[in-house]
C-alpha cells in the first residue's frame, strides 16, 4: 500500500522506528499492534478503576519515565503518529466496550492545542470512538506535570464545563 493511505500498516514501530518484522511476536501475528516487542514490554500495564468524583475511571499504565517520556514525545514534540501507541494493547477491547459512549475527554490548552495542531486525548478517543465530548476546560493554564500530588488532587477546581447540557439524561459505565 501505499505510504500515505492511513489503513496502511507501517513496517516500523511507532516509537524506535525498529522493523516490526525484526522481532515478531505472537501478539503480532493475531492483531494488529504498531509498536515493537521490545517498547511494548516497556508499558507497566495496570489496569485498574477507580473512583473520579463518583465517574469510573480506568487507569491502564503506571506513569514511570517511559511513560513520561513517551508522553513528552506525543505532546511536547507534536509527534501525532504515536497516537496509535498508548491503546494498542487495548484497542479492540475499547472499540467493541465503548462504541456507544459518549468519551468525556480531560481538557488540554486551548493555546498548547493550536500549537501542536492537535488535541492530544482527544485525538486518542477517536482512535475508538466518533462520539466526543471536549466540553471540559481549563479555567486557568496549568501543565499537570508542574503540580504536586496533593494540587492534582484538587484538579477538577481548575476545570471548567461548557455545553453539559449534551451530556444530560445519558448513562454512565458504573463499574
Amino acid at each position: 500500500m501505499h505510504k500515505d493511505n492511513p489503513t496502511a500498516q507501517s513496517d516500523e514501530c511507532l516509537i524506535c522506528l525498529t522493523p516490526l518484522l525484526k522481532d515478531i511476536s505472537f501478539a503480532h501475528l493475531v492483531k494488529r499492534i504498531p509498536l515493537c516487542q521490545h517498547c511494548l514490554q516497556k508499558f507497566d500495564v495496570i489496569q485498574t478503576c477507580i473512583d473520579f468524583y463518583h465517574y469510573p475511571l480506568t487507569i491502564l499504565y503506571t506513569y514511570n519515565d517511559f511513560f513520561q517520556s513517551l508522553l513528552f514525545q506525543y505532546k511536547g514534540l507534536y509527534d501525532h503518529a504515536l497516537k496509535d501507541a498508548f491503546l494498542c494493547l487495548f484497542q479492540s477491547e475499547f472499540d467493541n466496550q465503548y462504541k456507544d459512549y459518549i468519551i468525556v475527554v480531560a481538557p488540554s490548552s486551548q493555546e498548547d492545542n493550536e500549537l501542536r495542531g492537535f488535541a492530544p486525548v482527544e485525538t486518542i478517543a477517536q482512535t475508538f470512538s466518533s462520539q466526543i465530548f471536549n466540553g471540559l476546560y481549563k479555567k486557568e493554564k496549568y501543565k499537570q506535570s508542574d503540580l504536586s500530588y496533593q494540587e492534582r488532587k484538587r484538579v477538577a477546581r481548575r476545570i471548567d464545563i461548557r455545553d453539559g447540557e449534551k451530556l444530560k439524561e445519558k448513562s454512565f459505565d458504573s463499574r
